[in-house]
């Protein structure tokens, strides 16, 4: 006998494990490009939205993916076209748990910058937009 829950709950120890993982693949994104430009904590502000710039060029770019990056009212835009990772979370079960793709990647970033953001998703293609916009407000600790 199989119990509905019990597939319900590989899918959440499933994306817990995915969360965690991509959480620290994106401190240690954030760590290498830190000791590649030779910046240790803490980290101003200004200094903390031009490294998630250049990681967003960086880890969040390639042939498959596109992120751009804007600066609005002080905020950093980030657009996504494509992602990989968001194509894996198609399964509309997980509407609305994992609104973003790459969100425990950008908080692995933040983590090794010592640094509280303030996000706000502004489209989703798994809402039906065409680009995933985020708008991310650095705050002084």
């Amino acid at each position: 006998m199989t119990w509905a829950w019990a597939d319900g709950d590989k899918h959440v120890t499933l994306l817990l494990f995915q969360t965690f993982a991509q959480r620290s693949f994106g401190r240690r994104e954030m760590q290498s490009l830190m000791a590649a430009l030779h910046l240790i904590r803490p980290i101003d502000t200004v200094v903390a939205r031009n490294l998630v710039i250049a990681a967003a060029d960086v880890f969040l770019c390639s042939d498959e993916r596109r992120m751009v990056s804007r600066i609005k009212d002080d905020e950093l835009r980030l657009y996504g076209t494509h992602c990989p990772l968001y194509d894996h979370f198609l399964n509309p079960r997980w509407h609305g748990l994992t609104a973003c793709g790459c969100f425990a990647r950008r908080r692995g970033w933040y983590d090794a910058l010592g640094i509280d953001v303030e996000e706000n998703l502004i489209m989703n293609k798994k809402w039906g937009d065409p680009v995933c916009q985020l708008a991310v407000r650095f705050k002084v600790k």
